[in-house]
């Protein structure tokens, strides 16, 4: 009935149609697996119980989707950050400490907050990020808890840069490997300061169709006479760290912002023995027209040079 009359077939067949179309309009084709799904399917299995592809628009882990990524980025790094704080032993200790890491800059903030979550045990020799993860990670939506797998396995790396493409996406190898191979790099930040063979020391974790970068990167200056390797190395080395490869990588994410402040020393006192060592003298030029300005001659100059 519609309207107290009683709908004539043709109207009911209609309508029917019109429902259909309008349910189906909310479907999405999804490439995985090779038919529609609902928003909500989708939303609730990408990347996690199905492989989707680099190119599917509904995949925030594509590349043409890295500003979805970072959204989802933002909100899970204030979930981690307040169960951190909410589950934690002493929680004014931590507090504390974190402060203290804000007020020495954005290295010491970063590597405070990944180094808590994803490095430092307890008396189980469990990291928070485990530990969160086998309680279900109930507040987190399905893309957070992939991107959280994820972060999971951040390591730091000595990145050297091969190439630079359009679209901040970045060719690097780790040089802390003992065998390189090249990895892609979503990073706008990147992108927009990498040249060619420079090196950074910084965190990287995997994506499904790319690595990405996390916080903050100490640049490693180009010197003659020693690799970048041996930069870091040799650092490592003078402070009391380990040189074998998964011990020296956990003692950075830990003494991070102590290897930048050495890295700093030493830039700076490369550059005061530079200077001390230049031959400087003071001198002085003086130009003279020795034609009128503007006569469609080119004027003559002569430079007489004083020493003092």
């Amino acid at each position: 009935m519609k309207n107290g009359r009683r709908l004539e077939p043709e109207c009911f067949a209609r309508l029917h149609s019109d429902f259909d179309m309008s349910k189906s309009s909310k479907q999405r084709l999804c490439p995985a697996l090779g038919r529609d799904i609902s928003p909500a399917d989708c939303g609730e299995q990408r990347q996690s119980r199905l492989a989707c592809p680099a190119d599917c628009p509904h995949n925030p882990f594509g590349p043409a989707n890295y500003s979805q990524l970072l959204e989802i980025e933002d909100r899970l790094d204030t979930k981690s950050l307040e169960r951190l704080v909410a589950l934690a032993a002493d929680r004014a200790a931590l507090q504390n400490d974190m402060a203290t890491a804000r007020r020495r800059g954005l290295h010491a903030t970063h590597a405070f907050f990944v180094w808590n979550l994803f490095f430092a045990e307890d008396a189980d020799q469990t990291i928070f990020a485990r530990r969160w993860e086998q309680s279900g990670v109930a507040e987190l939506k399905n893309d957070e808890r992939v991107l959280w797998r994820a972060k999971m396995q951040m390591r730091i790396v000595l990145l050297e840069v091969h190439k630079v493409f359009a679209g901040g996406r970045v060719e690097a190898v780790d040089l802390l490997s003992a065998n390189p191979v090249p990895m892609i790099l979503q990073d706008r930040s990147l992108a927009g300061m990498a040249s060619r063979f420079s090196t950074f020391l910084t965190w990287v974790f995997p994506l499904p169709h790319y690595w990405r970068l996390s916080g903050t990167a100490a640049t490693i200056p180009d010197v003659a006479q020693f690799s970048a390797v041996e930069i870091v190395r040799e650092i490592v080395r003078h402070l009391g760290g380990p040189l074998t490869e998964a011990e020296m990588r956990r003692w950075l994410a830990e003494h991070f912002p102590r290897f930048d402040a050495a890295l700093q020393a030493v830039s700076r006192l490369r550059r005061r023995q530079m200077l001390t060592g230049m031959d400087a003298k003071w001198g002085n030029a003086v130009y003279e027209l020795r034609a009128p300005f503007g006569n469609g001659s080119p004027p003559r100059m002569c430079w007489p040079r004083k020493n003092g």
